[in-house]
């Protein structure tokens, strides 16, 4: 298997901060980089499910819904807007 890792990453730490970290990877069994990158892609993935992601209420949840399965009409500024940008 051909190792194809090409990009780098390098970060500054105090010495408490690395050490802890070298203390964390030891006891995992891990390099401190494969330690690092396991934790900071899994920490990714969460801050970007959260930022991606909408959790309601069963009150908006129930309003979206009926909002989108029965759209109120259009009114005039709607309309308006529509027939404008058709024109152009």
């Amino acid at each position: 298997m051909v190792n194809t890792k090409a990009s780098r990453i390098e970060i500054r730490a105090n010495e408490e901060a690395k050490n802890l970290i070298e203390k964390a990877a030891s006891i995992t069994g891990k390099t401190i980089s494969a330690y690092m990158l396991n934790n900071a892609l899994a920490s990714a993935k969460k801050d970007i499910e959260q930022m991606e992601s909408i959790s309601l209420g069963n009150k908006d949840r129930d309003m979206f819904y009926s909002l989108i399965s029965n759209p109120p009409a259009p009114n005039e500024a709607l309309k308006k807007l529509f027939n404008s940008d058709s024109t152009q």
